[in-house]
């Protein structure tokens, strides 16, 4: 593996919308093999964590887990200047070079397992595992058969995950499935290894929020049981959640591939799997030492203030990608799947 000490022209700065903190990407280490990974992100992309590192710190003050960080730096801009929260302001058609403070082990084997959200299925992460290309052993489960319960599912997840590799998993998981994430490590933390999660809630804490919660996603399962799949996907995705979404290209060849679900098996998934009925696990979150990466798109606010809260656990990085919302899997895998890459592969 060849280390190259790459001299900075100039700091990069990179600052966080809500804490107005900054700091800089002072001369660091970067594995000539990370090329290709950061190639990826090339095209408007931006992935930066809240680092807790001082500015001009070296990037290995040690390799424990909570002092691990990431940060990538890949940004074009094509039509103009970009002025704001950034440091960096790059003239039109220049590609600001990369900074990548993290070390990759292209040896490691440990096993990746890809968990999709409510109404998904593995097909989902089909464009992220196209663009891995470091990670070895990805699999994508299926979890519509989680329709029994979701503890239930989670046996199951454990025996699938025992019949391919008894040791410690790297989770990734969006929305739902980021909740089951979530749960697996809570009921089984000798076999979850380090974390990827895609805009999810640990739970909700507030009973009353629970309770409006609970009569929401009543009102959802009656319409899924009532009306089918094609009228419950149309209200579904009119929601201002899924605003971005609507507007991308592979929005309309998702919602037809949905359109042939069995209404009957999702509406019993939202049943024993909505946050209403799971566990609140923010507390366990927040003391959580298990190495954790959570990506949220910029366009989703809500989601990306709960990854600001979860930032208080110096074992969770928080990531933004920009001018993405809450489908982050479907709307940018290319980043999500080097987010993983970099994640993944890191030496701790």
């Amino acid at each position: 593996m060849q280390w190259v000490r790459e001299p900075v022209s100039r700091p990069l700065f990179c600052r966080s919308a809500s804490q107005r903190t900054s700091f800089c990407c002072s001369p660091s280490w970067r594995c000539c093999k990370t090329q290709h990974a950061v190639s990826v992100l090339a095209k408007k992309t931006l992935i930066y964590t809240h680092s807790k590192m001082k500015p001009g710190a070296d990037a290995f003050p040690n390799r424990s887990g909570h002092i691990f960080w990431l940060e990538i730096l890949a940004w074009h801009i094509l039509r103009q200047r970009h002025h704001g929260m950034f440091g960096i302001v790059p003239r039109r058609g220049e590609t600001v070079s990369v900074r990548v403070a993290y070390m990759r082990d292209s040896t490691k084997t440990v096993p990746v397992l890809l968990l999709h959200g409510f109404l998904g299925d593995p097909s989902d992460w089909l464009a992220v595992r196209q663009s891995c290309q470091s990670i070895l052993g990805v699999h994508a489960y299926d979890l519509r058969d989680s329709e029994h319960g979701i503890e239930a599912g989670l046996s199951r997840m454990v025996a699938y995950m025992d019949s391919v590799n008894r040791s410690a998993w790297d989770i990734v998981g969006y929305s739902m499935g980021g909740r089951v994430a979530w749960l697996l490590a809570y009921r089984y933390p000798q076999r979850v290894r380090r974390l990827c999660i895609l805009c999810a809630n640990p739970g909700i804490s507030d009973p009353e929020a629970r309770r409006m919660r609970a009569e929401q996603d009543r009102v959802w399962v009656t319409l899924l049981r009532t009306s089918g799949m094609a009228s419950f996907l149309t209200r579904w995705y009119a929601q201002p959640l899924f605003d971005s979404f609507r507007e991308h290209p592979v929005f309309q060849t998702v919602v037809q591939r949905r359109a042939l679900e069995n209404a009957a098996v999702h509406a019993q998934i939202l049943e024993c799997g909505s946050p209403a009925i799971l566990p609140d696990l923010w507390a366990w979150v927040l003391l959580s030492q298990i190495p954790t990466l959570y990506l949220s798109g910029e366009k989703d606010l809500r989601y990306t203030q709960i990854g600001e809260a979860l930032s208080a656990n110096p074992y969770i990085r928080c990531a933004v990608l920009p001018e993405v919302g809450h489908v982050l899997h479907l709307e940018a895998p290319a980043a999500i799947a080097a987010a993983m890459d970099c994640f993944f592969t890191a030496v701790f």
